[in-house]
């Protein structure tokens, strides 16, 4: 038993190694999609911001690759699986309780035959935050910068017209007021606070998953400059730029 262990460990590493080459594969694939975005995807809203995957790729195992959390409901309706994340204001050491509801964001997610085929966001992110925005926002993916072994992405947004760049008043409408700030060179971050919530396998709470979103603004304009996603072991930032 003792010198089968060794063996155990490696092949258990392998298949880890295999799961992530697989996960990687498949996110480098919805990358160069990104490149025609027009083609491959369809962005919309319906009661909600949509993005529509026009050719699927990723898997409800890759989604929980990522989160490493089980979806708090899962339901079926016209032929789509859907699983429903919640993300509530707040943290560990704070009770999410004393934050208003309102600053809840629920990420609905849409799979069929194993495949995300959709995305939603609440109304209140469209009303607050332009649909241009998001569409820049993810064909600037394209270009992104994959570190895997850090497991971080980071991106850079160029633009010359800020007509549709979310400014501090649209953003806190949506996710509230931060709850510390931090100076990192000439920036003041801003850190938003909150909680993947979940459900274990007999449907109880189980313990939520902390969530650090940090984001910076530009001087007396306030427009979103810098924004950086921590969730678990991998982290997004997307750095924002005017050409003009």
């Amino acid at each position: 038993m003792i010198k089968s262990r060794p063996i155990l460990i490696l092949i258990t590493i392998l298949l880890i190694s295999l799961i992530s080459s697989c996960v990687l594969s498949r996110l480098l694939t919805v990358k160069k999609q990104l490149m025609g975005f027009d083609k491959n995807f369809k962005l919309y809203n319906d009661n909600g911001l949509y993005l529509e995957f026009l050719e699927p790729v990723m898997t409800k195992g890759d989604t929980l690759w990522f989160l490493k959390i089980e979806p708090y409901d899962i339901s079926n309706n016209n032929g789509f699986d859907i699983w429903t994340y919640i993300l509530k204001k707040g943290n560990k050491t704070t009770n999410p309780g004393k934050i208003k509801d309102n600053y809840d964001i629920t990420l609905t997610l849409y799979f069929q035959k194993n495949k995300l085929v959709k995305v939603r966001l609440p109304e209140k992110v469209s009303k607050e935050i332009k649909d241009e925005f998001f569409k820049r926002l993810l064909i600037s993916l394209a270009g992104a910068d994959i570190n895997k072994f850090k497991r971080e992405l980071s991106a850079i947004l160029r633009y010359s017209n800020d007509n549709y760049i979310p400014n501090k008043s649209n953003i806190e409408s949506i996710i509230g007021k931060p709850g510390k700030k931090s100076k990192n060179g000439k920036d003041y971050f801003f850190n938003y606070p909150y909680l993947l919530i979940c459900k274990d396998e007999l449907g109880s709470d189980c313990d939520p998953t902390d969530i650090s979103i940090d984001l910076a603004y530009s001087g007396n304009s306030h427009l979103l400059k810098i924004a950086s996603l921590k969730l678990r072991s991998i982290k997004l930032e997307i750095d924002l730029k005017s050409t003009k």
